[in-house]
């Protein structure tokens, strides 16, 4: 039988290592773009609930990410140069339609998204009041990109 002392330690070890943090995936090439030369590419970040679904009309649908207790989001490269961005927003039970988000990349920067919700973001089952205001900044350069349209979620 384990002593007390033990087993409550590795109770408490376990809840931190379960513990609700974020993780984020080592960058893939966004399918479509495999020929870019390395020296061309950005990167682009998942984050704040915003999830990225198609490059230039180039959709990709990833696997779903398994045996992860976190928040995990996706990183991308992709070449420099103008960009139509297609993301989406999912927070729990919430999931908007797609909104698509005009963007100049740099080569060697990382961008990542904000959702930034309305803060009355409520939902009753398909009744949903609120909107979100997708957003776009160059970590690298500390700039946000210009501002897309404001969405309401999906039904």
């Amino acid at each position: 039988m384990i002593n007390r002392p033990l087993r409550d330690f590795s109770l408490i070890l376990l809840a931190l290592l379960l513990a609700g943090c974020t993780s984020t995936k080592a960058p893939l090439r966004f399918p479509g773009f495999e020929g870019a030369s390395a020296q061309s590419l950005a990167i682009v970040r998942e984050s704040g609930h915003v999830f990225l679904r198609a490059v230039d009309g180039k959709k990709y649908d990833p696997p779903p990410i398994v045996f992860e207790m976190a928040e995990t989001f996706r990183q991308y490269q992709v070449p420099s140069g103008e960009h139509q961005l297609t993301v989406y927003y999912q927070y729990g039970d919430i999931s908007s339609n797609d909104v698509t988000i005009p963007a100049m990349l740099e080569a060697g920067h990382t961008y990542y998204f904000q959702g930034n919700p309305d803060k009355l973001f409520v939902s009753f089952g398909t009744l949903t009041s609120g909107k979100w205001h997708p957003a776009i900044f160059d970590d690298t350069a500390a700039r946000t990109l210009p501002a897309a349209a404001t969405t309401a979620p999906a039904p």
